[in-house]
């Protein structure tokens, strides 16, 4: 049975209304072409809505058609419906022999199998002067082409690519079929759809025009359907072939065109050049002459300057030159040392008295005034504690308080490389250390964006502006392919879609989100250079609805790492074991998990499941508990112990060192390794401790203060960025932190575990254990050169207060020495030169790794130098990195 009926209802080709005045329908031309008050075989009959109206105009019809069901309601416009396939029908049974003045196929012959055969089938019910009526669909149409072009073929539900068509036809293989069949074709007459007009839906205007023009001059290229009538083939019948197109002549003709509007005007330039080219030659032969004088002038100076040097020389060896340098050595560089403020007011009076002898004292006010408000105007602050603030966007020098100010509602979601996909500008500032791609629908092709920035899942953010077109969706979703496990998804409703919901993320796209935040934005645009004010208040004023979504396919990407990693390497890791005590906060447990696994080496994860009342961490343990191995072990507590108890389990279960790590912390590249590496640099170091967002005496950028990371920067970027930097000198502090603490076995040996009995649920059982350890000789290393994020205050906020304020008084009991300890570490903070570097460094670290450095040394006068400076920094920040330098006292502040 041809494969026309296979999960295919005929009633879908049935039309809602056939207009007999559109001669551009081939139901129309077919009805036409069959005539009044004949015989009519119709083959294909679907619903009937053919056969009703050729009965109408007086036909007795006899139709076939293979679905039963259509088959049923065209036997009400039909004198008898044969139900059966017309290559496999036995037609004696049901026809007479020469008794048709007219055949109908309309859309047939492209479903069947053999067109051929079932075409001489029917030749013997033909009446002597009968014809067949047939329409086949034109795949040599101009939209068939272009996709075909671009290396497409792509079927449709109905049309000219139906995806039920098995055989495919242009006009010269319909006259061919014909005459292999028996048959001579007397009539072609053709429907047209223009190119681009067809279902396959070509946009041609985003093609070139020459194209597009040379489609339209071969020939049928607009034929959408051809409408034959075909008799039986006589003997004196002629059957002329389809003739061959000049294609080369008919490509030229199509160009001939544009190639004249390109040549003029490129002639018209020529001529201009011609005439520039003789004003040139002029402006050379005056240049000539004033080159010539210029190097007259030069000469004579050169005279002056040897004759000067000449008398300098002569002044040195004077008594009064050699009492002034016994007394600027003598005096001035002992009461005015060099780069301290009484020399720079030294400088200032010399300079001073310099302009009053030789222009006046009016000049020297003057001059005084100017160079002060200068000085302001440039921004330049000397300040008492060496800090240098160049007020200049996106340069801030040891601007330490603006370190974590965020830029927008967006900028703690935009960090890292990502890509902004709208039909315009986007709305709002990015964070200067942001590599973003802008691909504006209107004018850019998805495919070749793709191809350029598709390096796997390498994308930190995505930013999709007016998302609800589901013609776009397809391309929206390739671009999310790209995004990382843990990566950004920002969604600017801008046409304030009623029906968008987080349930509409999941159903386009096919993975797991999470909506994070969604409020309503307002842009506000300062004015720049050559933008009115009406402009600026215009686009402030459209406020839109923004949704922050997370992409939390964590689960499926940690179960898919710990099955490929199935092997150990021979490293020191091996004796290293990361434990994690569990407490609900599920979502921030996925990510550290996420984090460790993808940073993986040769250690053991411990997860202890403190009796989590979250039912899906309960859920997580169950599917990770098939991937137990060497490098996972769960543990479950039957009753929640809390921290300390918890942690202890973790450690008697280990024989190895082991590294404390909280839940809602995030993990970086290297940070196991560089914490053993710091730990045993010196055999006294008992524990370590990686810098971090939000660890007290460990916190970075900022001492002692719960910052975030500083705009722009991913977590991975920002770790990336303090190893870069780091000193390494792995000094030493009062205390560890305990959201990821490095533990040597041989110090759990001699001194025991956490103290359970004195610190309860948790808090302050880490101090109680580094002051055990400093009291048998140990010391507490910062590792200076690895970051771990810590969101803190996660598994027990609530409790928080109540635990800091009892077990902080029991530990001072016990220690009655550590609190002064840890106050004087922090008033005195030694670590202020690990600080320093970070934060002086930090807004111009170039993350991507793009950018060329220039370093600028200036001094701190002010004046036309330093405007420059700015001038050029404003004008060239978008492809260098530029550093200041200059001298401020003793210091040298950059």
């Amino acid at each position: 049975m041809s494969p026309i009926h296979n999960n295919h209802s005929s009633t879908m080709y049935e039309p809602p209304v056939i207009d007999l005045e559109n001669k551009n329908s081939s139901h129309t031309l077919l009805i036409e072409l069959a005539g009044e008050n004949n015989t009519i075989l119709e083959i294909g009959t679907s619903t009937g809505y053919i056969s009703k109206i050729l009965k109408e105009r007086g036909n007795t019809v006899t139709g076939i058609e293979i679905d039963p069901e259509a088959g049923e309601l065209a036997q009400q416009h039909c004198d008898q419906v044969i139900i059966g396939d017309i290559e496999t029908l036995d037609l004696d049974a049901h026809l007479t022999p020469s008794s048709f003045d007219v055949i109908l196929l309309g859309d047939v012959l492209e479903h069947l199998v053999s067109p051929g055969v079932a075409l001489r089938k029917l030749q013997p019910y033909l009446k002597p002067e009968g014809y067949l009526a047939i329409s086949l669909p034109n795949v040599c149409h101009g939209d068939v082409i272009l996709q075909m072009l671009r290396g497409d073929f792509k079927y449709t539900s109905m049309g000219l690519l139906d995806v039920t068509h098995l055989r495919f036809f242009g006009l010269r293989n319909i006259i061919d079929l014909m005459a292999r069949s028996g048959y001579a074709i007397h009539l072609i007459q053709t429907t047209t759809h223009y190119v681009g007009g067809t279902e396959l839906r070509i946009d041609h205007t985003t093609l070139p025009e020459d194209l597009i023009n040379f489609l339209k001059s071969i020939p049928n290229s607009t034929v959408y359907q051809f409408i034959i009538k075909a008799e039986l083939l006589k003997p004196w019948d002629r059957i002329d072939p389809v003739p061959e197109p000049d294609l080369a002549a008919l490509f030229n003709e199509a160009i001939a065109g544009r190639i004249h509007e390109e040549k003029l005007p490129l002639i018209q330039e020529l001529q201009g050049y011609k005439s520039q080219i003789s004003g040139l030659h002029e402006a050379v032969n005056s240049l000539e002459q004033v080159v010539n004088e210029r190097d007259y002038k030069l000469n004579e100076s050169s005279n002056k300057l040897m004759q000067l040097s000449y008398e300098l020389n002569n002044m040195k060896k004077s008594l009064v030159w050699r009492f002034l340098m016994k007394f600027h050595y003598g005096v001035v560089e002992r009461i005015f040392p060099g780069n301290s403020r009484r020399r720079n007011c030294y400088e200032l009076g010399l300079q001073g008295g310099r302009i009053i002898a030789d222009d006046g004292f009016r000049s020297f006010l003057k001059q005084t005034s100017f160079y002060l408000q200068s000085t302001k105007e440039m921004g330049f602050e000397n300040k008492s504690n060496c800090e240098f603030q160049y007020s200049m966007p996106e340069y801030k020098f040891c601007a330490c308080k603006e370190l974590n100010k965020p830029e927008s509602t967006f900028s703690g979601f935009i960090r890292g490389r990502g890509i902004y996909i709208g039909i315009d500008n986007i709305p709002f500032s990015i964070p200067a250390n942001t590599k973003l791609i802008s691909i504006n629908l209107e004018d850019r092709d998805f495919n070749d964006i793709f191809e350029k920035i598709n390096q796997g899942e390498s994308l930190d953010f995505c930013i999709f502006s007016d998302l609800i077109d589901a013609k776009n969706v397809p391309a929206y979703r390739e671009y999310l392919k790209l995004l990382k496990t843990g990566g950004m998804l920002i969604i600017l409703n801008k046409n304030h879609t009623p029906s968008f919901s987080i349930e509409m993320i999941h159903s386009l796209f096919e993975d797991t989100y999470t909506l994070i935040k969604e409020d309503f934005y307002t842009p506000n645009f300062e004015k720049t250079n050559g933008e009115s004010n009406e402009k600026i208040q215009q686009t402030n004023n459209r406020s839109f609805k923004a949704y922050i979504i997370e992409k939390t396919n964590y689960i499926d990407r940690i179960t898919e790492i710990l099955q490929e990693s199935n092997t150990w390497e021979d490293s020191n890791l091996n004796s290293l074991d990361i434990i994690i005590p569990v407490y609900n906060a599920y979502n921030d447990l996925l990510r550290c998990l996420y984090s460790i696994v993808v940073h993986q080496n040769n250690y053991r994860i411990i997860l202890i499941n403190d009796c989590s009342t979250d039912e899906r961490i309960g859920d997580l343990f169950q599917k990770l508990n098939s991937l137990q191995s060497g490098k996972l072990t769960l543990l479950e507590n039957k009753e929640n112990l809390g921290f300390v108890k918890t942690v202890n389990i973790g450690m008697k279960h280990s024989i190895n060192d082991v590294i404390l790590l909280n839940s809602d912390t995030i993990v970086t590249r290297g940070w196991a390794e560089k914490m053993l590496r710091c730990a045993y640099s010196n055999p006294l170091i008992g524990t370590v401790t990686p810098f971090t967002n939000n660890g007290t005496i460990c916190s970075v950028p900022n001492f002692c203060t719960e910052n975030d990371i500083p705009a722009g920067f991913t977590i991975d970027n920002f770790a990336r960025y303090i190893e870069e930097v780091s000193l390494q000198h792995y000094p030493t502090i009062p205390t560890a932190v305990g959201f990821c603490m490095y533990i040597k076995r041989d110090v759990l040996d001699k001194i025991g575990y956490f103290d359970e009995e004195s610190f309860g649920k948790g808090y302050g059982e880490e101090n109680d254990f580094c002051m055990r350890a400093k009291n048998k000789g140990y010391i507490h290393a910062l590792c200076d050169d690895t970051f771990v994020f810590h969101k803190g205050e996660a598994s027990f906020s609530e409790q928080k207060n109540e635990l800091i304020h009892k077990n902080l008084a029991t530990l001072t009991v016990k220690y009655p020495e550590y609190l002064p300890i840890v106050h004087s570490f922090i008033n005195l903070n030694p670590l202020q030169e690990l600080h320093l570097n970070i934060q002086k460094r930090i807004t111009t670290w170039d993350q991507h790794g793009e950018k060329k450095r220039i370093l600028y040394i200036l001094h701190t006068w002010g004046g036309g130098t330093e405007k420059h400076v700015k001038d050029l920094i404003n004008a060239l920040h978008d492809t260098y990195v530029f550093f200041v330098l200059q001298v401020e006292e003793r210091c040298l502040v950059l």
